[in-house]
């Protein structure tokens, strides 16, 4: 009498929705397993990411340190190239100008061989017996003393420029 009442396919709906209701609570059961084993990862990989953002920071604060440290030792090489190279030109300037107006004299003294026939203004005096002079024109020293000068003036360059790339090698190997 009861499966008179009962439709079969009225069964059979109930039947598969019980069916699909235990199979949906597994497969949610299962996908919330799931979830929780991502939701790990995912903090491990945030965790992983913040790690690195933090050494990344040290390192960008590392290298800005370094950068202006470098930065500072060029500028002191700098200045102190300017000192230097001002400070030597006004004083080999003045000399220039003294050689030229005359005020200075180039003059070297040469030792005479026996034989040698002395100018009576380089006779030998007391203390220079076998002696001689030889003073160089005034346009002659000061063109010698501006060629002197321009070497030292390349000579300091050199010596900056070799100081500076020191200092460039010193921050690239600590980088």
């Amino acid at each position: 009498m009861l499966a008179n009442w009962i439709n079969p396919r009225l069964l059979a709906a109930v039947a598969l929705a019980l069916l699909a209701s235990h199979a949906g609570v597994y497969l949610l059961g299962r996908a919330h397993g799931r979830a929780g084993q991502l939701d790990r990862e995912v903090v491990k990989v945030e965790q992983r990411a913040a790690d690195l953002a933090v050494a990344t920071q040290a390192r960008v604060a590392s290298v800005r340190a370094t950068e202006a440290s470098a930065s500072d030792a060029l500028v002191d090489i700098a200045t102190h190239y300017r000192e230097v190279t001002a400070h030597d030109l006004q004083q080999k300037d003045r000399l220039i100008a003294d050689l030229r107006a005359g005020n200075v004299r180039l003059r070297e003294q040469l030792a005479a061989r026996p034989g040698d026939d002395l100018s009576p203004a380089a006779a030998p005096g007391p203390g220079t017996a076998g002696t001689g002079g030889a003073e160089l024109h005034p346009a002659t020293g000061s063109a010698l003393y501006e060629i002197a000068r321009d070497a030292d003036t390349v000579a300091r360059r050199l010596d900056a420029c070799q100081r500076a790339l020191m200092v460039q090698q010193r921050t690239c190997n600590e980088s």
